[in-house]
Order: structure tokens, then C-alpha cells, then sequence
């Protein structure tokens, strides 16, 4: 399926240029597709014109995007916002997550527009990934305090994170900038919505540190927000999709999770929502993730696909799709865990395991903020015939735990 279209040898340089299909439809493990998201290119070259093995430095290893991303966002004349810790002197282990209580202006209703992640760290590339959750009640002041004139609090599954739990902001290592498009954005600020949970107030930093060689690290990253009071038509949140019933044996070259955002949870939806964009999670022992999207006996384009995940390369799979009530969405996660010699469940560490989809969506007030069936399809934790219920958690009501049947 490659097509050869032009070559080109001068000054020291040659340069080829080939053609072939973004989908080859071959089962074979080298016709991998091109999509939407950072793809690993491996490049190696001679010593001379014959085709022969290279030798070690002659290759190289990089990211590419073969496709157009988003147009950045125009920043003239935007407002900014910084969210970030105090310096901190990051406690030397290999998985620490550490917290920071901040608010935000809310003096009237803003959209977010453009957040960046900056890494203002010693050891950037241990930064693993880092989330602004929004919070459904105020800041415990004695938290807030301590975090404002000291440096964040540093634990893992932390008390102090309370009911500061809704997706908001994230990046996560290989990730560049969250975008919105000119139809949304991120509410942010006051809002006169009774029970409203979708406008940010009072967020919770979260940064998490990635950290084998236990190295010292001293840090104080986050985000810089760009908002303005110019409100766009839509706000828009994350909805999680996924599955935290995660039991890996050890010595497996690929073992399947599966898990289902049901059409009863959709149905709750107050009419068809958008998704912009989405941000597959997994851990180290992940190998593939994706999720499927069905209305009724139709199976839909893929709301993201990674057929070789990367730990240290998370960046998020642009999307343009319509979920309307009733739609299922069913989250595949696979792993190897070959090189380890004890089970993996889910958790925060690295050695752990995760298995979520974090789906850019809007309108908001139609938006399932967290649709998760908590036992597996695969029958691998729960058992086969098990009946599944699942946390269906939307605007009108904050948690809901509801039958799903098959």
C-alpha cells in the first residue's frame, strides 16, 4: 500500500516522499493507521547507499501529528489566571500526588478559553500529569490557608480532596494546551444556577509525580488559564467514562477490560451533546485503549482510539461526534503485565492501573458527569452474569447509583 512519489539527493541531505492510505485495513502489526494524535516514528539510515543493518548512532526516535490540529487561540486581549502551588521540595518517592487548595474570580461568569499547563520544576520530565477538580462546596479554609502561604500537601487518595472530584482542567505528560472552540468554553466564576456543579469556583491542584530514581524535585507547576467575560454559546465539561473494577493477573501478555457508559445513563441526557476531544488514561502496564460508540445495532466512529499506548506520551485524540440519549459507549483497556509478578488493581500509583476516557463535551446542563458501570463486561472481576450497576452522576442529581441491566 506504499507508494513510492518522489526522491531527492543534494547538499547531504535525501529526502523521500511516500504515500499511503490513513487506514490500510491490514490485520498485520506494522500497518498501524494514522490518526489524530502524536504518533512514535522510528528512523534509522547507513553509512552508504546500500541497504544493511545501521549502527547504533544512526537512528533516531520521535512524535509527529500527520494531521491538522486546532487553530490556537488568538490570547490578545484574553484575561489571565495562574493556578499553581507554592514551591515545594517534592518528597523523594516514586509516586507522590500533591494538593493545593485555590479559588477563582467570581465576580461574574466567564469561559475559559485556553489552558496551559507550565512546568516550573527541576525535573519537568517527572511531572506525570496534573488536574484542576472542581469543587461542589467551598474549600476547607484551614486547607486553603495552609496551601496559600505554605507548599502543597503531598499524599496519596489525600482526606482534604473531599467533594472536590469533578474533572475540570487536565494535562497529562505529552499533552499540549486544552483548546476550546468558538462554540465553548469552561465556565468559570459566579453563576446563578441553583445546585449548578459544572462552573468552576473552587478547584483543587492535583500534580502528580512520576519519580523511579527517586531523584529530589523541587516544583511549582500548574496552569495558566486564558478566560473571558465574552461568553460563547455552550459551556462545556469532562465527562469520565471507564472502569475502576481492575484486577491484572500477573505474566499476562494482553488482558481485556471492558466496561459500558449504558444507553439507561445517556437517556438521562436533556437532549444530544458534542464531544470535542478525548483524554485516554491508563498506567504503565497499559497496552490499549478505546472506546465504541453504538446507537441501537450502529457502531459509530470510535470516541478515541490507541492501539500502542505510551505511558509518557498521553497526548489527547481530537474527536467531532454527536452522543444523543440512549447511545451506549463501550471503553476497551488492555494490558500487559509480562514483567510483573503480583496482581495490579486500580489506584494512583504508577504501578498501579487505571482505565478511563475523559471525554470533552458540551452542552453542560445535558452532560452525564461521570457515567461508569462498575463491573467489567469481560466477566474478568465481577464474574459473568453478575448484575452491573453503575455511578450515572449528572447536573440534577450529584451521585446516582442505578441497576444497568445487559
Amino acid at each position: 500500500d506504499v507508494t513510492l512519489v518522489a526522491t531527492d539527493a543534494s547538499s547531504g541531505t535525501t529526502s523521500i516522499v511516500i504515500k499511503r492510505p490513513t487506514k490500510t485495513c491490514h490485520s498485520t502489526a506494522e500497518d498501524i493507521d494514522f490518526t489524530d494524535v502524536l504518533t512514535a516514528v522510528i528512523v534509522a539510515w547507513g553509512e552508504d547507499h546500500e541497504f544493511a543493518y545501521h549502527s547504533p548512532g544512526r537512528r533516531a526516535t520521535g512524535w509527529l501529528n500527520f494531521f491538522d490540529l486546532p487553530t490556537p487561540e488568538n490570547t490578545a486581549g484574553l484575561l489571565t489566571h495562574e493556578v499553581r502551588g507554592n514551591t515545594l521540595q517534592v518528597p523523594v518517592d516514586k509516586t507522590v500526588y500533591c494538593y493545593s487548595g485555590h479559588k477563582l474570580p467570581q465576580d461574574k461568569k466567564y469561559h475559559v478559553v485556553r489552558a496551559e499547563a507550565f512546568l516550573n520544576s527541576s525535573h519537568p520530565q517527572l511531572v506525570h500529569h496534573m488536574i484542576l477538580y472542581t469543587c461542589l462546596q467551598d474549600l476547607d479554609e484551614t486547607f486553603y490557608n495552609q496551601t496559600q502561604t505554605g507548599p502543597p500537601v503531598c499524599a496519596v487518595g489525600m482526606k482534604q480532596k473531599g467533594m472536590c472530584y469533578s474533572f475540570w482542567i487536565l494535562w497529562a505528560v505529552g499533552g499540549n494546551a486544552m483548546q476550546m472552540p468558538n462554540e465553548a468554553g469552561m465556565p468559570m466564576g459566579l453563576s446563578t444556577i441553583p445546585g449548578d456543579v459544572s462552573t468552576a469556583r473552587n478547584v483543587m491542584l492535583e500534580v502528580h509525580y512520576d519519580n523511579p530514581d527517586r531523584v529530589q524535585i523541587t516544583d511549582s507547576s500548574g496552569f495558566k488559564l486564558y478566560y473571558t467575560d465574552k461568553l460563547r454559546d455552550n459551556d462545556a465539561v469532562i465527562m469520565t467514562l471507564g472502569h475502576m473494577d481492575i484486577d491484572i493477573p500477573p505474566g499476562a501478555v494482553s488482558h481485556e477490560h471492558i466496561n459500558e457508559c449504558s444507553g439507561a445513563c445517556t437517556s438521562k441526557m436533556k437532549g444530544p451533546i458534542t464531544a470535542l476531544w478525548a483524554g485516554l488514561h491508563m498506567h504503565a502496564a497499559g497496552k490499549g485503549i478505546w472506546t465504541q460508540h453504538f446507537r441501537g445495532l450502529e457502531e459509530l466512529p470510535r470516541l478515541g482510539h490507541k492501539a500502542s499506548w505510551d505511558f509518557n506520551q498521553q497526548s489527547p485524540s481530537h474527536v467531532k461526534a454527536v452522543i444523543k440519549p440512549g447511545d451506549r459507549l463501550v471503553t476497551h483497556c488492555t494490558y500487559n503485565s509480562e514483567s510483573s509478578t503480583q496482581r495490579k488493581t486500580f489506584g494512583e500509583g504508577s504501578d498501579d492501573e487505571m482505565c478511563f476516557n475523559f471525554l470533552l463535551v458540551y452542552p453542560a446542563e445535558s452532560v452525564p458527569f461521570m457515567c461508569i458501570d462498575l463491573a467489567d463486561l469481560a466477566g474478568t472481576s465481577s464474574g459473568q452474569g453478575t448484575p452491573r450497576m453503575g455511578i450515572c452522576l449528572t447536573q440534577d442529581s450529584q451521585q446516582e447509583l442505578a441497576g444497568v441491566l445487559d
